[in-house]
């Protein structure tokens, strides 16, 4: 039984997880965050730029660039981690 909830975290194992973020500044933290944020921004607005105004008509579209400006803001934060990560681990 606890082998089929292991996707909600119930685990018997004890191995240790690698924590996100660990052992960076917090002022790097906030300052990738606030990159993101700008991203995300940016994406959003150049989307809306590059579609024709007509077609935001259509419901799929119109969120269509904020979609696309949270996946590229988390993929983003995601490869700065790693790469943060691999920094700190060949130290």
């Amino acid at each position: 039984m606890l082998h089929m909830l292991t996707w909600l975290g119930m685990r018997t194992d004890k191995k240790a997880e690698r924590q996100f973020f660990a052992g960076v500044e917090k002022k790097k933290i906030s300052l990738i965050l606030l990159l993101s944020l700008a991203i995300l921004k940016g994406v959003k607005w150049g989307m809306t730029v590059l579609i024709p105004t007509a077609f935001f008509s259509d419901p799929i579209v119109s969120v269509l660039p904020g979609v696309l400006g949270v996946l590229t803001a988390v993929v983003f934060v995601l490869l700065v981690e790693r790469s943060l990560q691999d920094k700190s681990s060949e130290k």
